[in-house]
């Protein structure tokens, strides 16, 4: 049976969420960011990510494999217009390592006091605490796949073998 998962994002407030964006970088390189209160939805379904504005027009779609991360910035939608543009954004150096993994998942200079490992049916399987930006998950006893790995704002897609 094939899984669908779709995330509405009905914001309560469109006003207040204005200034945040929704961030989808690919392994080949550049950025998709898009406005939060121009998002309509958000849709995992197989092996691919896919997200519509409000206008249900498609912005963004890749198999998952290929997207490096998902966060969401307060960064502005814009065009970049060369490599400075790509390079000067202030994107954090979250580490997550090795991905693939078989048994520890290390993450450095994380932005948060939690990180929590979900699969890709939105179950959580583990929480952990951060010391100093850093923490290591043991994924060991998990069946091999993808996970979603949140930090903070961002999203890693990590693989267990």
């Amino acid at each position: 049976m094939k899984k669908i998962i779709v995330l509405s994002l009905a914001l309560m407030s469109v006003s207040a969420f204005a200034a945040l964006s929704l961030v989808v970088k690919p392994l080949s390189g550049g950025e998709c960011i898009t406005a939060l209160g121009n998002i309509g939805k958000i849709v995992y379904s197989g092996d691919s990510i896919y997200v519509y504005d409000a206008a249900k027009t498609l912005v963004f779609s890749d198999l998952l494999a290929n997207v490096q991360h998902v966060r969401f910035s307060d960064e502005q939608p814009s065009t970049p217009t060369g490599v400075e543009d790509l390079q000067s954004n202030n994107a954090t150096k979250v580490l997550v390592y090795p991905n693939p993994t078989q048994d520890l998942l290390h993450v450095k200079d994380a932005q948060a006091d939690v990180v929590r490992l979900y699969t890709l049916t939105g179950s959580l399987v583990q929480t952990a605490q951060t010391e100093n930006g850093e923490v290591q998950l043991n994924v060991s006893s998990y069946p091999a796949g993808s996970y979603l790995l949140l930090c903070g704002n961002e999203a890693f897609q990590v693989i267990k073998q």
